[in-house]
C-alpha cells in the first residue's frame, strides 16, 4: 500500500494459511525429517507442514503487537472462527530517544521519532540509547512480550503468524527511524530511508535486532522465537522500495535481500523467509502492452520481483494489490488486476517457489465482493491452467476493543471478524468460503481413534487403524519414547497392535502415541491408562464457568476426594500451576485464585489435577470476558468535547442540550445541561454495534442529581427496532449509584407494549430528561454507565486491579484504577500508618499512582497490603507482591532443589558408599539405591554459585519411601569447607520431613565448627540402612526448600528492651499526657494507663549509652491489650535530638506489632529530619484513645527488638 494509505494502518498483520492439493502416497517432504514438528516449509510451489500440504486463507492485523490481551484475543479468536490459518503481523515498533518523562497516561515520552509519539499505547520494541549511541531492544512487558503473547495465543487457536522485521513506511518507526538514529549517533546527518539498504551501520543495527528477536525467549511458551512453531515465516520488511535505485541499476534491494535473508537463515534455518515486497517488476519499457498501468511493471520503485525470486534464501513470493491506489483497471475487459495475479503465479512457478497474495483490498464495498471472488478463483487454481497460489492474506481483520466498540476502519479496507459486524458481513462469508476451499486441499494421514481406554486390571491389546494418505508407517512412540517393534507393538499393513504388556505396568495417566511415517504428517492418539481395582480420585465438580472481568471474577473452590491417592499439583497443558500463588490447598479443598483465573484466555481451558495413583482428573474452565463488553459508556476515552458530541447525536425534535466533559466520581464524567421548557424534553442518542447484554441483570450508572424533581430516562433500542426505557427521578442532589434492572424497562407509550426486549442485541443507548416540575433548566452529571450482574451489584468503591507486582530490580510506579462511585479517597494506610499524598502517592482522576518514594521502603520480598479508605468509610485493599530482593518474609520458601527437569549428571555419587542413581520422574527425583556393605549410599549437588541460607529456619523436603526404618541424612557444606548434617528416620509412604537448621551439627568424622549460612556451596542426600534390612530400595524426593519461621529465625537481632524484671524508675512518664504506670509482671511489663483528657499517655526510656540500629530493618513488639481500637505509638530520638514515630492500631488480645523502620516519620510538631540510626538515645511508647472509649486500661509488653 502507498504511504498515503498507511498513515494509521501500515502495521500490516498477515494471516497466512498454507494450501496444497496432493493425492496418493507420493508426496515427500524436502528436509522434512530435519525440521521440528509444526514448522511450515516450501516444497516446489506448495507449502508443507509435517510432510503434508499446507494451503491457507489468511489476513493482516497490525495492532496485535500493542493492544490489550483481550483485544488481541478478540482478533485471533475471530480469525480462527473464520478458518484463517495465518495472520501477517508486525514484529517491529521502533521509537526515538527516551526523555525520562512520562505523559498523562503514564507512557514513556520519546523524542526524534519517525512516527508521531513513537510508542503505541505505551508499547515500544526498540529505542535509541543516547549513552550507548545505538538502538536497544525492549524485551519487557511493554516490548517484545506483546508479540510473545500474540504468538502464544495464535498457537493455541491453531493460527500462525507471518512476522515482519521493519517497515518501508514511517508507521511504527521503520527504516526512517534507523536514519534518525544514525543522526543522533553522530554517524551522518543526511541519511534517508533508502540508505537503510546500503549503510553498514544501519545494516548492522538491523542485524542486531534480528539476532535479538530470534533468540528472545517467549515467557508464555518457554521457547525462543526461532523455535516457535506458531511462527509461519519471517519477513525482511513491509513493502520495501528504493526510489533512488529506479530501474534497479544498482540492484540495491536485491543485494540487501540476498544478504539479509542469508543472515536470518544462519540463525534460524527452519523458518521460511520472504522479502515482503509488493511484487513490482523491472521489465523493459512497453513490454507489457496489454496493461494500462505502466507504473507497476517498469522498475519505478527499485524493485525487481523476478530477480528477487532467484535468491536461494527467499522461500516464496509476496505480491500485494491495491487497484484503487495504483490506478489499475479492474472492471470490464483487459483487467490489470487479473494480469497482475497471473504474472506472479507464472514467475514463481518458473522459479519453483510458492506465491501468496499477501495484501489486497478494495475500498468500494459495492465492487469488493465481485472482485474478491475473481481473485480467489485465481488463488484457488480455478482460472488459469496450472497456476495457483499457496495462500492469501486480505487487508485487514479487526475486532472489538475493550470499550465494546469495533476497531475503526481507518483506511476503508477492513473486513471485520465478528459475525455481528453487519457492514462487512457479506465479504466475511466470502472469505470464509475461500478459507474452506483452501483447507480442503490439505490432505493428511490419520488414525481411526482419538482416544483408547486401557484397564491395567483387565488388559487387552490395543488395535488402531491408520489411514495413510502419504508415506507408510515406520514406527510408534509413547510420550516421545520410541516403542520397540515386535516387543511392544506389531504392524500389519496399516493396522497397529500395541501389546497389552506394554501399558500393563505403566503409571495411571494419559499417554500420547504418535505414528511415525516415511512421509506426510504423523497422526497421534491418546491411551488413557486406568485401573478398575484402584479407587479413582474424584472432584466435586468437573466443569466451571467464569467471567474473567476483574469486577466479577472470584476465587473458585474445588473439593477433592483422593481415595488414597496423593495429589501432586495442577497443570494447564505443559505448564504447572504454582501452588501458593495460582492456587492454595487446605486439606482436600483447592482454591484456584482469581489472579490466575483472570490470566486465562477466553474459551475452554482444561486444568489437569495430577494424582499419583488413580486417574488424573480434568476440570474444564469455560472462560468468558465481559471486560469492556459490559460498558455503555464510562466517558474515560474521550479526548475532547468535539469527540463526545460526535459520539452522541441530539434528538432534533427535543429541546436544547449541552454536553461537556468534567471531573466527577473520581474520573472523567459527562455533564448534561438540559432545557425542558418547550418542548418539555431533550435527549441524546449513542449508536452501538449490536452488543450482547444477555448475561447481565440491568444497567448501573453513577448520577449526580440537581434536586429539580424532573425525570431522567435511560433508554435503549434493540435490533428489532424496539425501544425500552426506565426512569430516575431527580429528587436528590449529590452523586449516587443507581441500578436499573432490565426487567424494569418498559416500552414507551408510543410503542406497542406487546414486544419483548432483545437485550442480546442492543444497538442504541439514549439519555433523556423530561419535565415533571416547574424547573425547566438544570445540569446533571453521569458516569460509569455499565451493565451489572448479580455478583457485582456494587455501590461501594473498589480497586479494579487490586493485585500488583513490584520488582525491586526494575523499579517503577504502580498505578491502580479505582471506581469511586461518587466517593473520594480519604487515605491510604500501610500497617496503620497513613501514606503522604503527593509524596507516597498521587491521584489523577480514577487512577491512583503509588510512587517509588513509598515502594522503595518495601525492602523484603513478599506481599504488602495497602488499605484505601474512602469518604463513605468503606475500604478496599491493594496487595503488592514485592520480588527481586532475595530477602524473604516469615513462611516464605527458598528453593534449594525443585527436582524439576533434573539432569542426572549434576548429582555426584559418593564413591565410598553403595550404589545409587538419581533420575527424573514426573517432576520428582527418583532415587534408586542399595544399602548393605557399606550401609549407606549418597549423592552430592554443588551449587553454581553459593546460596544464602541465613534467612532460613528449617529445611523441608517431600518424600515417598518404600521401606520403613531407613535413615535420611541431609548434609551441607559452607564456603569454609565445613560440613553439617542432620538425620531423620523414615516411615513408609508419603511424608514431609522438616529439620530445623539448629539440628544440623558437624559430623563425628570432622572438627567442630560454626556454620557460615550466608554461603552454602553444596548439599548431599544420604540413605542409611537404619533399622531396616539390607537391600535395594526406591525413594522419591520433591521440593527441597528452606523455610523461614517466626519461632526459629536465623537472623541477627538488636534487643531494645526485654522487659524482664524491669526497674520502674528507668521509665519516665510524659508529664503532658494522662496517667500511666509501668511495673514488672514476670518476664514482661504491665502498663496501666488512663486516656480521655488528654487522649494519650506515654513513657520514655533513655539508653545509658546510645544504641546502633544501622543493621536493623524491622521493629517488633509483643503486646497484649484489653481494649480493641487503641493506637500504639512507638517513638525514638537520635543523637541530634530529632524525633521519629510510627503508629499501629491494636486489636483486643495478643498482638505482634511489626513496623518497618522506613515507616517512622518525624511528628507534625517538629521539623522534618532524617534519622541517624548509628546513635539512638531513647525510645518512648504512647497509648492513644484511638477508636475505643475513654477510660482506663492495661497493656502487657514483651520483647521489643529490631531485626
Amino acid at each position: 500500500m502507498f504511504k498515503v494509505q498507511k498513515k494509521l494502518t501500515s502495521l500490516l498483520l498477515l494471516f497466512i494459511m498454507v494450501l496444497g492439493s496432493i493425492s496418493g502416497h507420493l508426496v515427500t517432504a524436502k528436509a522434512a525429517d530435519s525440521r521440528p514438528e509444526g514448522f511450515v516449509y516450501a516444497q516446489g510451489t506448495k507449502f508443507m507442514c509435517d510432510g503434508s500440504p499446507y494451503y491457507y486463507g489468511g489476513t493482516n492485523c497490525y495492532y496485535l503487537i500493542y493492544k490489550s490481551k483481550t483485544e488481541v484475543n478478540n482478533v485471533i479468536e475471530d480469525a480462527s472462527d473464520m478458518g484463517i490459518k495465518v495472520i501477517r503481523a508486525w514484529g517491529h515498533l521502533d521509537v526515538g530517544t527516551k526523555t525520562g518523562k512520562t505523559n498523562s497516561q503514564g507512557y514513556q515520552v520519546f523524542e526524534n521519532n519517525n512516527d508521531g509519539s513513537g510508542e503505541k499505547d505505551g508499547v515500544y520494541f526498540q529505542y535509541f540509547d543516547s549513552k550507548l549511541k545505538k538502538p536497544v531492544v525492549n524485551e519487557g512487558a511493554d516490548g517484545l512480550q506483546r508479540l510473545d503473547y500474540a504468538i502464544a495465543k495464535a498457537e493455541k487457536e491453531n493460527v500462525k503468524l507471518l512476522i515482519t522485521f521493519t517497515n518501508y513506511w514511517e508507521a511504527f518507526g521503520g527504516m526512517g527511524q534507523y536514519a534518525k538514529w544514525a543522526k543522533e549517533a553522530g554517524i551522518a546527518s543526511n541519511l534517508t530511508g533508502d540508505d537503510f539498504y546500503t549503510n553498514e551501520t544501519l545494516k548492522g543495527w538491523y542485524k542486531n535486532y534480528i539476532y535479538t528477536l530470534l533468540n528472545h525467549t517467549n515467557p508464555y511458551t518457554g521457547r525462543k522465537l526461532k523455535d516457535e512453531p506458531g511462527v509461519f515465516a519471517w519477513e525482511l520488511a513491509n513493502e520495501p522500495r528504493c526510489k533512488t535505485d529506479a530501474g534497479c541499476k544498482n540492484d540495491v534491494i536485491y543485494k540487501w535481500a540476498k544478504e539479509m535473508s542469508a543472515y536470518v537463515k544462519s540463525i534460524d534455518p527452519y523458518h521460511m523467509v520472504s522479502v515482503g515486497d509488493e511484487g513490482f517488476y523491472n521489465l523493459p519499457y512497453n513490454s507489457v502492452q496489454e496493461s494500462s498501468c505502466s507504473y507497476i511493471w517498469y522498475g519505478a520503485e527499485g524493485v525487481d520481483f523476478e530477480k528477487l525470486m532467484t535468491i536461494d534464501t527467499i522461500d516464496f513470493g509476496t505480491p500485494h494489490i491495491y487497484v484503487d491506489q495504483w490506478g489499475m483497471k479492474y472492471t470490464g475487459d483487459g483487467q490489470d488486476d487479473m494480469l497482475w495475479l497471473k504474472k506472479h503465479a507464472e514467475t514463481t512457478k518458473a522459479n519453483n517457489k510458492p506465491v501468496i497474495l499477501e495484501e489486497f483490498g478494495i475500498k468500494d464495498k459495492s465492487l469488493r465482493d465481485a472482485e474478491y471472488t475473481q481473485w480467489y478463483n485465481v488463488i484457488e487454481g480455478n482460472t488459469y491452467d496450472g497456476l495457483e497460489y499457496a495462500g492469501s492474506n486480505y487487508w485487514m481483520i479487526a475486532s472489538y476493543l475493550d470499550d465494546g466498540t469495533l476497531y475503526p476502519d481507518y483506511d476503508g479496507y477492513t473486513v471485520y471478524g465478528p459475525s455481528e459486524a453487519t457492514q462487512t458481513a457479506t465479504t466475511r462469508r466470502l472469505i470464509m468460503n475461500h478459507n474452506q476451499v483452501m483447507n480442503k486441499k490439505n490432505i493428511a494421514n490419520s488414525v481411526n481413534v482419538s482416544q483408547v481406554n486401557f484397564d491395567r486390571s483387565s488388559p487387552t491389546d490395543i488395535v488402531v487403524k491408520a489411514v495413510m494418505k502419504t508415506g507408510s508407517i515406520t514406527g510408534l512412540t509413547s510420550n516421545d519414547v520410541e516403542m520397540k517393534l515386535g516387543t511392544d507393538y506389531t504392524i500389519n499393513s496399516d493396522t497397529i497392535t500395541i501389546k497389552k504388556e506394554y501399558f500393563a505396568k505403566k503409571e495411571l495417566a494419559k499417554y500420547t502415541c504418535k505414528v511415525l511415517t516415511s512421509a506426510g504428517n504423523k497422526p497421534t492418539f491418546t491411551v488413557n491408562v486406568t485401573d478398575s481395582k484402584v479407587a479413582n480420585p474424584e472432584l466435586s465438580t468437573y466443569t466451571i464457568a467464569i467471567d474473567k472481568n476483574t469486577k466479577v471474577c472470584k476465587d473458585v473452590q474445588v473439593t477433592m476426594t483422593p481415595n488414597g491417592s496423593e495429589f501432586r499439583g495442577i497443570k494447564n497443558g505443559s505448564k504447572t500451576l504454582v501452588q501458593g500463588s495460582d492456587y492454595i490447598v487446605d486439606g482436600n479443598t483447592v482454591t484456584i485464585k482469581k489472579s490466575y483465573l483472570t490470566s486465562l484466555a477466553t474459551g475452554n481451558v482444561v486444568l489437569a489435577f495430577d494424582f499419583y495413583e488413580g486417574i488424573d482428573r480434568e476440570l474444564t474452565v469455560s472462560v468468558t470476558d465481559s471486560t469492556g463488553k459490559d460498558s455503555f459508556d464510562t466517558f474515560d476515552g474521550y479526548t475532547s468535547v468535539d469527540e463526545l458530541n460526535t459520539a452522541y447525536s441530539k434528538n432534533s425534535s427535543g429541546n436544547s442540550v449541552g454536553l461537556n466533559l468534567v471531573t466527577k466520581n473520581g474520573s472523567q464524567a459527562l455533564s448534561f445541561a438540559y432545557n425542558v421548557g418547550s418542548p418539555n424534553y431533550c435527549g441524546v442518542n449513542k449508536a452501538m454495534i449490536n452488543k450482547d447484554f444477555a448475561s447481565f441483570l440491568g444497567i448501573e450508572l453513577w448520577i449526580e442529581g440537581d434536586g429539580s424533581g424532573n425525570e431522567v430516562t435511560i433508554q435503549f433500542r434493540d435490533d428489532n427496532d424496539h425501544y425500552w426505557e426506565s426512569y430516575i427521578k431527580l429528587d436528590f442532589t449529590g452523586g449516587k449509584t443507581v441500578q436499573l434492572p432490565f426487567s424494569g424497562f418498559k416500552a414507551p407509550s408510543w410503542q406497542s407494549a406487546s414486544a419483548i426486549p432483545n437485550i442480546a442485541a442492543i444497538n442504541q443507548f439514549s439519555i433523556y430528561v423530561g419535565s415533571i416540575s416547574s424547573k425547566t433548566t438544570g445540569t446533571i452529571y453521569l458516569d460509569e454507565i455499565v451493565a451489572y450482574k448479580n455478583q457485582v451489584e456494587i455501590t461501594t468503591p473498589y480497586i479494579q486491579n487490586s493485585e500488583l507486582e513490584y520488582n525491586i530490580q526494575q523499579p517503577s510506579d504502580l498505578v491502580t484504577d479505582v471506581v469511586f462511585y461518587g466517593t473520594t479517597l480519604k487515605s491510604i494506610t500501610y500497617n496503620g500508618t497513613a501514606l503522604a499524598q503527593g509524596t507516597d502517592y498521587s491521584i489523577n482522576g480514577g487512577q491512583i499512582r503509588i510512587n517509588q518514594v513509598f515502594l522503595n521502603t518495601l525492602v523484603e520480598d513478599g506481599q504488602y497490603k495497602l488499605v484505601y479508605t474512602f469518604s463513605d468509610n468503606t475500604t478496599a485493599v491493594l496487595t503488592i507482591t514485592v520480588t527481586g530482593n532475595g530477602i524473604v518474609i516469615p513462611g516464605e520458601e527458598i528453593v534449594i532443589d525443585s527436582f524439576d527437569n533434573l539432569v542426572s549428571s549434576n548429582y555426584v555419587r559418593n564413591s565410598n558408599g553403595n550404589s545409587i542413581t538419581v533420575t527424573s520422574s514426573s517432576g520428582k527425583a527418583k532415587i534408586s539405591y542399595t544399602v548393605g556393605n557399606p550401609e549407606y549410599a549418597g549423592i552430592t549437588k554443588t551449587f553454581s554459585s553459593a546460596m544464602d541460607w541465613s534467612q532460613g529456619g528449617k529445611v523441608k523436603i517431600d518424600l515417598v519411601n518404600d521401606i520403613a526404618g531407613r535413615n535420611l541424612v541431609i548434609q551441607f557444606r559452607d564456603q569454609s569447607g565445613n560440613y553439617f548434617e542432620a538425620r531423620k528416620s523414615l516411615s513408609a509412604g508419603t511424608s514431609t520431613i522438616e529439620i530445623p537448621i539448629s539440628d544440623f551439627k558437624t559430623p563425628s568424622w570432622t572438627q567442630s565448627a560454626v556454620a557460615d549460612l550466608s554461603r552454602v556451596t553444596e548439599y548431599s542426600i544420604y540413605i542409611e540402612k537404619g533399622s531396616a534390612s539390607a537391600g535395594s530400595g526406591t525413594l522419591y524426593m520433591d521440593n527441597l526448600v528452606l523455610v523461614k519461621t517466626d519461632d526459629e529465625p536465623i537472623v541477627s537481632k538488636i534487643v531494645i528492651d526485654t522487659f524482664d524484671n524491669i526497674n520502674s524508675s528507668n521509665y519516665r512518664r510524659n508529664e503532658n499526657g494522662n496517667a500511666i504506670s509501668i511495673t514488672s509482671e514476670g518476664e514482661r511489663a504491665k502498663v496501666s494507663y488512663t486516656v480521655g483528657n488528654p487522649a494519650y499517655a506515654g513513657f520514655t526510656k533513655a539508653f545509658s549509652s546510645g544504641m546502633n540500629w544501622t543493621t536493623g530493618k524491622t521493629m517488633k513488639l509483643e503486646v497484649t491489650s484489653d481494649a480493641a481500637g487503641r493506637d500504639l505509638v512507638i517513638q525514638f530520638k537520635d543523637k541530634d535530638g530529632s524525633y521519629f514515630e510510627a503508629k499501629k492500631t491494636l486489636s483486643g488480645g495478643s498482638n505482634t506489632v511489626t513496623i518497618s523502620l522506613c515507616e517512622f516519620k518525624t511528628p507534625s510538631w517538629v521539623q522534618s529530619a532524617t534519622p541517624d540510626y548509628s546513635m539512638i538515645t531513647e525510645y518512648s511508647i504512647y497509648i492513644e484513645k484511638g477508636t475505643a472509649v475513654e477510660g482506663v486500661g492495661t497493656l502487657y509488653l514483651d520483647n521489643l527488638i529490631l531485626v
